[in-house]
């Protein structure tokens, strides 16, 4: 499936992640230093009200053939080596489609996802929490 996340003279909204905080340059200078939870990765909260004013601005959304709508938002991180994204679903059709790439001129095709796709691996992440919630309840205490 070949997807235009945009098309070349439409201007694409953008959301700007915080920079690097000094503790995290530091770590970034000397990588002995970065404690194991932050090896990852250095998280990011997207900006409050961001992507709730992208999202509600009508001219953000494109029309599409099927009578859709496409958006495309850009996100970036000042300094980061990498980007890795993660998206709070509250609520998706199933025949929604979520298309993910990277820069432009990156080597890899998007990633594509349906509504339903997402909404079953959240279901999954749910039912595997609740299996290592029951499994923790079930181990003796000492």
């Amino acid at each position: 499936m070949l997807f235009r996340l945009a098309e070349a003279d439409t201007p694409i909204p953008a959301i700007t992640l915080p920079p690097l905080t000094e503790t995290e340059r530091g770590w970034v200078a000397d990588p002995d230093t970065i404690p194991v939870h932050a090896r990852l990765g250095f998280g990011r909260a997207v900006p409050e009200g961001a992507l709730a004013a992208i999202l509600d601005e009508p001219a953000n959304w494109r029309p599409i053939s099927d009578g859709g709508h496409r958006l495309a938002v850009r996100v970036t991180s000042p300094g980061a080596a990498g980007l890795r994204l993660g998206l709070r679903v509250d609520a998706l059709p199933d025949g929604a489609t979520l298309a993910v790439a990277g820069a432009a001129g990156a080597a890899l095709a998007p990633a594509v996802l349906s509504g339903a796709e997402i909404k079953a691996s959240l279901a999954r992440d749910a039912a595997a929490q609740r299996n290592e919630e029951a499994r923790d309840d079930a181990r003796p205490r000492r």
